[in-house]
């Protein structure tokens, strides 16, 4: 079996997970049901001709190779039939390994996505700020959403980067700079004082559209700590933020 040298250097992968996904699209395959043997082989001869200097890093690699060994000799052993009396137990055994690292690709391939999107509205338009009309031209069904997933927020920021723009009250601004640490102490004091308010409370009307890049982002790392609550009536409308309370 002849394998392909691979080209591509460490530095072009953020992770393990990034490596899998690489080489899952690579190869074309359905993600939900991953051809572990191969994707194994691949994946350990790729990791055998590189040089990792960090052994942290090294480590989060090697720890991926052993995950997928476990999950190759797990498929390789035999089902047991349905004769136990436990069939909770029974399912579990039979359970599709590889079900947990499907559910981390998945994941990880959402927040790439959102990493993508965000670094596309930065290269492209972090000098301008355009005023966007509030009016849809287009009429939506209504539809209930309570606490927003990855999936919701994604859209909402799809929708963001998306909006078409007002040509006539386009205005070039100094650019400033901001970090997620920054925003964050800032959401901190606002909750203090308000214990909820709206997203678009968060700027006033010389905000650029980096600044509400940062914010959003400060908004999603507080959300997935658990910190606060975040809330939308229906889609397209005003997002809520609120303090996380021991009941929610």
């Amino acid at each position: 079996m002849i394998l392909v040298a691979y080209q591509i250097k460490l530095d072009n992968f953020e992770g393990p997970l990034d490596l899998l996904v690489y080489l899952i699209e690579k190869d074309e395959m359905d993600i939900y049901n991953i051809q572990i043997s191969k994707i194994t082989v691949q994946y350990l001869d790729y990791i055998k001709k590189l040089e990792i200097l960090d052994l942290e890093i090294a480590s989060e690699f090697l720890l991926m190779a052993a995950t997928l060994l476990k999950i190759k000799s797990s498929m390789l052993l035999p089902k047991r039939k349905d004769t136990d009396s436990d069939l909770e137990n029974l399912a579990e055994e039979n359970e599709d390994p590889r079900k947990i690292l499907i559910m981390k690709l998945l994941e990880y391939k959402k927040y790439k996505k959102i990493a993508n999107i965000l670094k596309e509205m930065e290269e492209g338009q972090s000098l301008i700020y355009y005023r966007y009309n509030n009016q849809l031209e287009h009429s939506i069904n209504s539809m209930p959403v309570d606490n927003l997933s990855v999936d919701k927020l994604l859209s909402i920021l799809s929708d963001i980067r998306d909006r078409p723009k007002n040509e006539d009250r386009e205005q070039v601004i100094k650019k400033d700079w901001f970090s997620i640490k920054e925003k964050i102490s800032y959401i901190y004091n606002k909750l203090k004082k308000l214990n909820q308010f709206l997203f678009d409370e968060l700027f006033s009307i010389k905000s650029t559209k980096s600044e509400k890049v940062i914010c959003f982002l400060a908004i999603l790392q507080l959300a997935k700590r658990g910190e606060v609550s975040v809330k939308q009536e229906r889609p397209f409308e005003d997002i809520l933020i609120s303090k996380k309370t021991e009941g929610d």
